[in-house]
């Protein structure tokens, strides 16, 4: 928890949360939560997290027996569990490497960085959708929820600032491979 407590110095001309509110317009409803889930939006990287879901949506594909009401809904149930499971790893990949993501001009737009939103609170976000995952796989068996649990796992010695396994030459690369895989195998199974 050290690392989620590392003040943030913000890269944009705002410098506090609450000159972030005070900046904004004066009439907080629409726009403030429209902010937010643009922030959230841009955190969790969702266009990635669209893509990375695309090999898995193939997998489903070719692998659903007919296209019923009931194959069909399954269908959606599990690419459902896969999109929850890679909003989690974008998610806390984006709280882990706060201290690092500090020193990268690139990732100045961010806002995690810019301070309109709380690395707490992108955390609690990330392990919602880890627990909304795991409990779809689990529902479906516990083999697939022990698949599901371990590609979390190995997401986490990717992205954890201690272990970091992200920063070690090539490691990254077979990382994405099994990561992937694992990925696109969940969810064939979890078509059966």
């Amino acid at each position: 928890t050290r690392w989620l407590s590392h003040p943030v110095r913000p890269f944009s001309r705002v410098e506090s949360r609450d000159d972030f509110q005070k900046s904004g317009s004066e009439v907080r409803s629409p726009h403030l939560l429209r902010n937010q889930i643009e922030s959230y939006v841009k955190t969790a990287r969702l266009p990635e997290v669209l893509m990375i879901c695309g090999a898995p949506f193939l997998g489903v594909l070719l692998t659903i027996p007919d296209f019923t009401l009931a194959s069909v809904s399954r269908a959606s149930y599990v690419l459902t569990g896969i999109l929850a499971l890679a909003l989690h790893v974008y998610l806390y990949n984006a709280c882990a490497g706060l201290v690092y993501d500090q020193a990268d001009p690139r990732r100045r737009v961010d806002p995690l960085l810019g301070g309109q939103l709380e690395p707490a609170k992108v955390l609690v976000a990330s392990l919602v959708s880890l627990g909304i995952s795991l409990a779809i796989f689990l529902s479906l068996s516990v083999y697939l929820f022990l698949i599901a649990l371990g590609i979390a796992m190995l997401w986490f010695l990717y992205a954890h600032p201690r272990i970091a396994l992200k920063r070690i030459p090539v490691v990254p690369t077979a990382l994405h491979v099994v990561g992937g895989t694992l990925a696109v195998y969940l969810t064939c199974a979890a078509m059966e």
